[in-house]
């Protein structure tokens, strides 16, 4: 039998569309790591007053960009009915954000299997749009999206709808794990969770030199590249599937 090795996972407050179950958490059981979930980040919502204006306006779009299950729920706060939305394109990061998508909005998402904004700006380039396209986001989104899309001579309204801040009670879960478990590898979903943990961990005495940093996406990679952090392998799409598939390689 394999020896298992253990596993801190920061994960978000909107991480899941069914609490119920995590599958990144279910497929690495199935590769015998032990895994510790932590509630890294936490979410304020901000100006949706303004976003509710703007989604009484859909004649004036040719469609919507989700780039998170937050941005997803900031419209669902918004508004309680996105019928007039119906006819107007929905385009996604990832296959978690189409899901919420589609349960919490009633939309129909597409581009999802992009996994990240690059490729979601590619496929929209071949797309005929010729309104402006409405994109809610949060406050530490990288321009990557809109730099693509402008030089195709797409327009953006971008509109800032959360603020991501630490999880106020971060430091204790680190605590309390690091307490009873051995962590071999830490999985990271987004650079807001290692800036705000890596302090923390380094705080609570955690041997970074000898733990493996597993990235979920290239922007989480560069940022622990510019950490100076050890990583072990990165999942190139935002799914369950693309983490167990760069987890079994880097394992062997």
């Amino acid at each position: 039998m394999c020896k298992e090795k253990g596993a801190l996972v920061f994960k978000s407050s909107f991480d899941e569309v069914n609490s119920s179950t995590d599958p990144y958490i279910e497929k690495l059981k199935e590769l015998h790591i032990n895994c510790h979930p932590v509630k890294a980040l936490d979410f304020e919502f901000c100006n949706l007053a303004e976003l509710s204006e703007k989604l009484q306006n859909h004649d004036q779009y040719d469609g919507i960009i989700f780039s998170s299950p937050r941005c997803v729920a900031a419209v669902e706060m918004c508004v309680g009915d996105l019928s007039q939305w119906k006819y107007n394109r929905a385009f996604v990061i990832g296959e978690k954000t189409a899901e919420t998508v589609g349960i919490k909005l009633g939309l129909v998402p597409e581009g999802q299997a992009s996994g990240n904004a690059s490729n979601l700006a590619s496929y929209i380039l071949n797309q005929p749009i010729k309104k402006p396209l409405l994109l809610p986001c949060g406050d530490l989104a990288k321009e990557t999206l809109g730099d693509i899309l402008t030089q195709g001579n797409i327009s953006l309204d971008k509109i800032v709808v959360y603020k991501t801040v630490p999880d106020p009670n971060l430091e204790s879960s680190i605590r309390n794990i690091l307490s009873s478990h051995k962590i071999n590898f830490i999985v990271c979903f987004s650079p807001s969770s290692i800036n705000f943990s890596l302090p923390l961990l380094k705080k609570c005495g955690i041997n970074l030199s000898i733990v493996e940093w597993i990235a979920i996406g290239p922007s989480t990679e560069n940022c622990l590249l510019k950490h100076k952090l050890k990583v072990g392998c990165v999942a190139d799409k935002p799914t369950p599937e693309s983490l167990a598939k760069a987890m079994k390689e880097f394992l062997g």
